[in-house]
């Protein structure tokens, strides 16, 4: 089958990052024989610049994803902020260049038409561009959900926390009117936590669903022991280390994990990553020898931070209305125990793991006491190490989540007569 996948913000390998979503989920089609085009932006969302590849880096990433694989870049308009009216309209050019070049290229002979199109929300225009072009080819739609829109925004309200929920619907009618349709329209529905499919089917979906936590890969000799040096017990001779992976914006309560770090000696924290509060963050840090910012860092500098640390931290709020986030699965696969402040999935699979500690986001005092229950009792670290490795394997391996995605798709396509004809679908 000729499968089209769409995603305009993960990172790609070829420019040095670890493989993300939907990189993983091209190379499981692609292992399963099905040709694949994965199209993404070419403006990079992480990094805020221009990917710059020639025509031959393109050909050499599609081989990266399989014999009859593609990656295919549509020209975006940049933008600066994650939230920001320049996103909002960048994301709805993308959505339109998706449209006009994906019709160019198969009227031309050039591209074949898809069987089957995934697309991930946000944006949110993107998933009504593929039911569009099921319009167009009869093709299958499905919205794959990774970020809740427009729920999370409604923190965004200058509002106190319980009136932005209760007033949120109200000022956002029009989004959740496009994400109604959006959900409503696919043959199918995925996402990367049980709360987005739940919320799916709020807005009044009955088509199949299925969850499909990020996957990351394993390497190849993993077997869930881990290093051996992190399972021994901490000895107290240095800092006890910290790190966090990822965005510095509004959803994340990295202000508090920083006075936590700088008023408890003995600890110090690493941050890579990026974002809009970085600089305020970073202020912050100012005065504290222990707080270190490496930036937006590559693939094998990530797992040499990760390597050297002790734990690490998902320090976000509940509005930000995330499920289950990457750097959970980057956490587990690298051994690190949590400290987190995410409820729900999150909070559940790390208490069920015995992987990590909670604390309540936006209160000092409560930071300090879990990462006192890190710094004091640390002959547990290695304990909850194990534990986390056992997540990695059993929750975040990307060939079987993938894999089961790739048969969930699969099973949106009527099997064939003993003939070899496809059996029509009912009426």
């Amino acid at each position: 089958m000729i499968v089209w996948i769409n995603n305009p913000f993960d990172n790609l390998p070829i420019e040095g990052f670890r493989p993300q979503r939907y990189w993983l989920m091209a190379q499981a089609f692609a292992r399963e024989g099905h040709e694949v085009v994965l199209w993404t932006s070419d403006w990079s969302h992480s990094l805020k610049r221009r990917r710059a590849m020639t025509d031959d880096q393109l050909v050499a990433a599609g081989r990266q994803l399989g014999p009859d694989a593609r990656l295919i870049l549509i020209p975006s308009i940049p933008y600066r902020s994650h939230v920001s009216l320049a996103r909002v309209r960048s994301h709805r050019n993308y959505a339109k260049k998706w449209l006009s070049e994906g019709v160019r290229l198969v009227t031309k002979g050039l591209l074949s038409k898809p069987d089957l199109v995934i697309s991930s929300t946000p944006p949110m225009t993107c998933g009504i561009v593929a039911q569009s072009f099921r319009r167009h080819w009869g093709c299958k739609v499905i919205v794959d959900i990774q970020d809740t829109w427009p729920e999370t925004f409604y923190r965004t309200l200058p509002f106190p926390k319980g009136l932005q929920q209760k007033w949120g619907p109200f000022f956002f009618a029009p989004l959740r009117r496009l994400a109604k349709r959006l959900y409503t329209g696919a043959d199918a529905v995925t996402g990367v936590a049980r709360r987005y499919l739940a919320l799916a089917r709020d807005y009044g979906v009955t088509a199949p669903t299925r969850l499909c936590y990020h996957g990351i890969s394993l390497p190849p000799n993993f077997a869930g022991a881990g290093p051996a040096a992190k399972m021994l017990p901490f000895n107290g001779q240095r800092n006890i280390s910290l790190v966090y992976l990822g965005n510095m914006g509004r959803s994340y309560d990295l202000a508090t994990v920083i006075r936590g770090v700088r008023e408890t000696p003995g600890v110090e924290l690493h941050l890579a990553g990026g974002g809009p509060d970085e600089a305020d963050l970073r202020l912050e840090a100012k005065s504290c020898p222990r707080i270190f910012f490496h930036g937006y860092l590559r693939d094998s500098a990530v797992r040499a931070l990760m390597q050297s640390a002790d734990a690490g931290v998902i320090p976000m709020f509940d509005e930000s209305c995330v499920g289950v986030p990457y750097k959970l699965a980057d956490y587990a696969v690298s051994a690190l125990p949590v400290i987190n402040s995410l409820g729900g999935e999150t909070a559940e699979m790390i208490s069920n793991y015995k992987a990590g500690v909670k604390y309540t986001a936006g209160s000092l005092a409560s930071f300090k006491k879990a990462l006192g229950e890190i710094a004091s009792n640390t002959a547990r670290l290695p304990e909850m190490r194990r534990s986390i490795l056992a997540m990695a394997r059993n929750e975040f391996d990307a060939v079987p989540i993938y894999d089961s995605y790739v048969e969930f798709a699969m099973s949106l396509f009527p099997p064939p007569h003993p003939d070899g004809k496809p059996e029509p679908e009912e009426e």
